[in-house]
């Protein structure tokens, strides 16, 4: 078969954006370039990858849904052919995705375990939200990600290493910071410092107070997850967090104090995300494990913190086994 991987990249980026228009604004270049590479792969391959028809969306026909799993292992390994060839480390690089809250308590540790065993692969690291990991994922940027399982990334390969539950953080001298667990309808009577609206998290944090059959309090939405510790510790309201820090100190240097969700809090599911159907490297699968043992500490602190409060039972995170990426 006579393709090029230019060809295979501009057909991923297709399938991924479901635009030609999107497809050739992503990668710089016009949308009739795009066409007429699409169309040389198509003759290359002789088979249609996309149903094209007159003001309706672009879609993969079957040949191109099964083709699409093949195009994204050609580039990948095509970039550690390449990497290798640049001589970065005897193992290459690895390039993965982590929900943005995470990263600071995953990635590290993760890396530093990494290093402990002897790996002198190079790790990168996109951070950023279950939408942009999804993107980076589909067009290759990264081989696995780091996040809960959330809607944006519900097409994907999961392998569930643990449950966390939400819990909330005020300032020392805040009313509910003698407690041990407090209630959505207690909280909701005090300013919420939350994260921005279309934060995939907020919307879980909305839905709980909901839920409970209490109208969340309206505050100022914040981007940052330590700026939203920040303000909580400089005594602005509450939040709502999912990630359990091993300090209670923020940047600021003014503690905050965590309080466990009594109730029904709802649990988030911790894991690593992949492509379905695409073969993991070698380096891919020797991380992960690093990354799966990180992940099972933040399940444990997270058991930990309920029982101390007395939450368990019902409420206790999964003792499901942790499933490994293969």
């Amino acid at each position: 078969m006579d393709f090029t991987l230019v060809q295979l990249e501009h057909f991923v980026a297709v399938a991924t954006a479901g635009s030609m228009t999107r497809a050739a604004e992503e990668l710089h270049l016009s949308q009739s370039a795009i066409s007429a590479s699409l169309t040389k792969l198509e003759r290359s391959l002789q088979a249609d990858l996309f149903v094209r028809a007159p003001a309706r969306p672009i879609v993969l026909s079957p040949a191109g849904r099964q083709f699409l799993a093949d195009a994204r292992n050609l580039l990948r390994v095509a970039r550690e052919v390449n990497e290798r060839g640049r001589g970065i480390g005897s193992h290459g690089a690895l390039t993965i995705g982590c929900f943005l809250p995470l990263a600071p308590v995953c990635v590290p540790q993760a890396v530093a375990a990494a290093r402990r065993a002897g790996s002198d692969t190079v790790i990168r690291t996109i951070e950023g939200t279950t939408t942009e990991l999804q993107r980076s994922l589909h067009t290759g940027e990264c081989e696995l990600v780091v996040s809960y399982q959330l809607s944006a990334l519900a097409d994907l390969e999961f392998a569930e290493v643990g449950q966390v539950h939400p819990h909330a953080i005020v300032a020392p001298d805040h009313p509910v910071a003698g407690r041990s667990s407090v209630t959505l309808q207690e909280l909701a009577q005090y300013p919420w410092v939350m994260y921005s609206p279309e934060h995939p998290t907020q919307q879980l944090m909305e839905f709980m107070f909901l839920h409970e059959g209490v109208s969340p309090p309206v505050s100022t939405p914040i981007a940052g997850y330590e700026t939203m510790r920040g303000l909580v510790a400089a005594g602005e309201g509450f939040a709502l967090l999912t990630v359990r820090p091993a300090s209670n100190v923020t940047f600021t240097g003014l503690p905050v104090v965590p309080v466990e969700l009594r109730g029904e809090p709802i649990p988030l599911r911790l894991g690593l995300f992949t492509l379905p159907g695409s073969t993991t490297t070698r380096r891919a699968r020797d991380f992960s494990v690093h990354l799966r043992a990180v992940l099972a500490g933040l399940v444990a602190r997270d058991r930990a913190a309920r029982r101390r409060a007395g939450l368990t039972g019902p409420d206790g995170p999964s003792d499901e086994p942790m499933t490994a990426i293969e």
